[in-house]
């Protein structure tokens, strides 16, 4: 039951409950165990209530706390889909009123016709309830089609009579995929986005290739369903530039976000506005530093972190101080540089723990910031510590490895420790030949 909230989870936001990314198996565990996720109505301003609370429920952390069945679960999204009252959501009277009256909309409609004749105010009102019970119908109509999507993928006839053999994760996902094209052909609003979420499933599995098929074939939909200025045509536009990063197509994907900021920046009113112009911010701003443009790059993280920075230990927050701190470096602004990372060290550790990725990662550059300004024992004990953990969590050969043995190298040159700093070089050079060939500029 579980894995099948988090499918429903990331079809609802195009995100997986928790950023398990590069994390052992015991953080993933602990991960899984003790983070609540976020409601998804706060990535997507057009889940409701109901849906959100059927989501969670499916993801509850105690087992007895679920659903008992993928049929009660079913259940629950059938009567989601036809206005009655869901089991995910407590029983109070205002509650069950208000499912009963969004099941008689008609008759309602009528009484509110009468009362159109006693006042103008009634008029106005009217109107907006005409414009609510619209954009409650587009949520139904989404609902069912991820519904019925949802339920085919996991009891697919060709998938239970192909049983003999073990299916792998991307023959699943190829499974939706096809389902996705064939079976929402007049819904090509609920096929833009659902398009962006496999396009980044297989991204996730390694797969760039179908990553950036889906992530075009969305774009275009979306272009045909959307309005240019929506949450879902520009969150398309970001889906399709992060897919031509990972296909090393960054000149491209900087356009295509410079465009997606444009329109982002005439439409920033509301709190899920401002969160996705942060984010296109932030995203250019990395898009240009991997074009080498670091001078261009900062006013963009900046100003995103100014939009964004309310949580101090969010993840994107997070990740974006490393980010700035790391750019600042590489431009000589090394005085702002360690003010980040002072204050920066401590939040990740509490954020991610003392042996995640992101951990070394900000812990390695502020070691190379500590060399830079020849502080060498601050430096080694940052360097040292970042090592240990990418050894623990990558093994002794991992590419990951080489930057940190390079700048402890050069810690130990710059102390006369010659010997030691020789070593540290050559196991670096063996790393990056191992990994990359006699021929690359690593070696």
């Amino acid at each position: 039951m579980y894995s099948l909230g988090v499918v429903l989870y990331e079809l609802l936001t195009g995100k997986r409950p928790y950023n398990l990314s590069d994390m052992s198996g015991l953080q993933t565990l602990k991960t899984i165990e003790e983070i609540i996720p976020q409601r998804p109505s706060l990535l997507n301003e057009h889940i409701s209530d109901e849906l959100d609370l059927i989501c969670l429920k499916a993801l509850e952390k105690n087992p007895e706390d679920r659903y008992a069945s993928v049929e009660a679960f079913s259940e629950d999204l059938r009567r989601y889909k036809n206005g009655l009252a869901v089991s995910a959501k407590p029983k109070s009277a205002g509650y069950l009123l208000r499912k009963f009256l969004q099941r008689n909309v008609l008759s309602m409609s009528l009484l509110l016709c009468m009362l159109l004749a006693i006042s103008t105010v009634t008029a106005f009102y009217t109107f907006q309830l005409r414009a609510e019970r619209q954009e409650a119908f587009a949520q139904l109509q989404r609902a069912e089609s991820l519904n019925n999507f949802f339920q085919g993928l996991f009891n697919y006839k060709d998938l239970r009579g192909n049983l003999t053999t073990e299916i792998s994760a991307k023959e699943l996902v190829d499974i939706g995929a096809r389902r996705i094209e064939t079976e929402l052909n007049s819904q090509p609003g609920e096929q833009a986005l659902l398009m962006r979420t496999i396009g980044r499933v297989y991204y996730r599995l390694g797969f760039r290739d179908p990553e950036m098929e889906f992530q075009q074939k969305g774009m275009e939909l979306a272009e045909k369903a959307f309005s240019k200025n929506s949450l879902e045509f520009i969150e398309s536009r970001r889906a399709l530039a992060e897919a031509m990063s990972h296909n090393e197509n960054n000149a491209a994907a900087e356009t295509l976000l410079t465009l997606a900021l444009q329109t982002a920046e005439d439409n920033s009113r509301d709190e899920y506005r401002i969160q996705q112009h942060s984010a296109i911010l932030n995203d250019l701003g990395v898009m240009k530093r991997r074009l080498g443009k670091d001078e261009e790059a900062i006013p963009y993280l900046e100003e995103a972190l100014r939009m964004g920075r309310q949580e101090q230990d969010t993840v994107q927050t997070l990740t974006s101080l490393n980010q700035l701190a790391s750019l600042y470096r590489k431009t000589n602004k090394l005085a702002e540089a360690q003010n980040i990372y002072t204050d920066l060290i401590p939040l990740v550790k509490q954020q991610f723990g003392e042996d995640h990725p992101n951990t070394a990662s900000c812990l390695n550059s502020a070691g190379k910031l500590y060399v830079m300004l020849e502080k060498y024992d601050e430096a080694k004990s940052h360097l040292e510590e970042a090592l240990e953990i990418r050894e623990k969590i990558y093994g002794d050969k991992h590419p990951k490895l080489r930057s940190v043995l390079n700048s402890l190298s050069t810690i130990h040159s710059a102390k006369g420790e010659y010997g030691i700093a020789v070593k540290l070089r050559t196991r670096a050079t063996e790393i990056s030949r191992q990994s990359y060939g006699d021929t690359h500029r690593y070696v």
